[in-house]
């Protein structure tokens, strides 16, 4: 059932966007539509939750859709890195960094992009699932923008073409069982040893790691205690991955842990680009913003998708005489949605206004992140409490969306870290 736009956009803040912001919205939102929420030939359930039910996002499986009777084969790599989510998060950063077209497209990135395309391309593709956002935000969010801003110019030149294509895929290393935003309790090391660095440790909660991962960037404490960015290519000797089981939330991400035993880096795949001890781990934590960003916009896309679903149910469903979006409860639930939802767009919007002026520092990304996981969290719980037991099956989206937004709440930082970010930012001192 199609739904007015100003149930979905209240204020109307999709018209300050420019005409190259509404052509990728627009593309994103297609995909999205036709494709992810979309059943295949011979599927019993859109795409997207056919791949949260497997516990799987297969790059390089051919699905069949019935295009006007006729049959449309999609593989998912190539349609993603098609429709450039690999690489405009790091094409707007460049455009910031006052980088022509040539420096630009030497990197294998289409020059021209801005924070606002990035963002709505985040929450179009969220709208469909969290997993394939967060596998899309690692991509060119931490693993390219990592390579970008702290790698030597050869190693630009080698990887980010590969992964702004898709040819290569990324998975960023940090998290470890008894650390996640807390980067310096990693115990994951890194010995010199000639023209190599020998790494041992383990990386937990890691996305694309399992099997989808060729190269990762891993984050290791060298002798001297400085927190150091290594690339290391699947394959090599020492370096085993496994695969995050049981999952009930994120199953259309490809989440794993890391083994590294022993593994021998050679001293050229080591990022040349660190801040000193002192410095408060800044390398890492400039990713981690980047990354937190796309989650501030993408979360607005799961809460749409929650309150469009409610919609659509109240529609149609009769109640004690009459239709139940007739009944004063239900108005309530879709006003407190729609403020919800109108409360997240207008943080994601300011914050990347900021972002486009240089102005964005990072607590006001903490903020922006936490208040906007806590708010979809919220509109997913009453659209499911408004379509009960309904939504407890895959052909409602409320119930994956609700369990989603559950994991994404508590990555790239839960909301104790958050606070402690901008309480820092208020009082000038840190909590003990």
């Amino acid at each position: 059932m199609k739904i007015d736009s100003r149930h979905l956009d209240f204020f109307d803040l999709d018209r300050h966007l420019s005409e190259e912001n509404l052509a990728v919205r627009d593309s994103i939102r297609k995909f999205t539509n036709e494709i992810l929420l979309e059943k295949p030939k011979m599927g019993e359930l859109p795409l997207v939750a056919e791949l949260y039910r497997r516990g799987a996002l297969p790059l390089d499986e051919k699905f069949t859709f019935m295009r006007e009777n006729k049959e449309e084969v999609i593989i998912l790599r190539q349609y993603l890195a098609d429709l450039g989510l690999f690489q405009i998060c790091l094409s707007a950063t460049m455009r910031l960094d006052g980088k022509n077209e040539k420096e630009t497209e030497s990197y294998g990135i289409t020059p021209g992009f801005d924070y606002f395309s990035y963002g709505v391309a985040m929450r179009e593709i969220e709208r469909g699932d969290s997993g394939i956002r967060s596998f899309v935000s690692v991509q060119c969010g931490l693993v390219m923008n990592a390579i970008y801003s702290l790698g030597s110019e050869e190693q630009k030149l080698k990887w980010l073409p590969l992964l702004a294509s898709g040819q290569k895929i990324g998975c960023f290393g940090a998290t470890e069982s008894g650390s996640g935003s807390n980067v310096a309790g990693y115990k994951t090391k890194a010995i010199k040893d000639g023209k190599y660095y020998i790494l041992n440790g383990t990386k937990e909660w890691i996305t694309s790691a399992a099997a989808l991962a060729d190269i990762a960037i891993i984050w290791a404490k060298t002798e001297d205690g400085v927190l150091r960015a290594f690339i290391v290519e699947r394959g090599t000797p020492g370096f085993v991955t496994s695969k995050i089981k049981y999952k009930n939330s994120m199953r259309a991400s490809d989440t794993g842990c890391i083994s590294l035993t022993d593994c021998k880096i050679p001293e050229e795949n080591i990022l040349p680009i660190f801040y000193p001890p002192g410095s408060g781990n800044k390398s890492l934590l400039q990713c981690f913003s980047q990354a937190r960003f796309g989650i501030g916009w993408g979360m607005i896309g799961a809460a749409q998708a929650c309150y469009e679903a409610a919609h659509n149910f109240v529609a149609i469903r009769e109640v004690s005489g009459g239709m139940l979006d007739g009944k004063q409860f239900i108005h309530g639930d879709f006003a407190k949605m729609a403020r919800f939802i109108s409360c997240m767009q207008l943080f994601a919007n300011e914050m990347t206004v900021l972002k486009e002026e240089k102005k964005l520092e990072h607590e006001y990304i903490s903020m922006v992140k936490m208040n906007n996981c806590d708010l979809a969290f919220e509109v997913a719980r009453i659209a499911d409490e408004i379509v009960a037991s309904s939504s407890k099956t895959d052909e409602i989206c409320i119930g994956r969306h609700l369990n989603n937004s559950r994991a994404v709440g508590t990555y790239e930082g839960t909301c104790y870290v958050h606070e402690l970010i901008i309480a820092h930012a208020l009082l000038g001192k840190w909590a003990l």
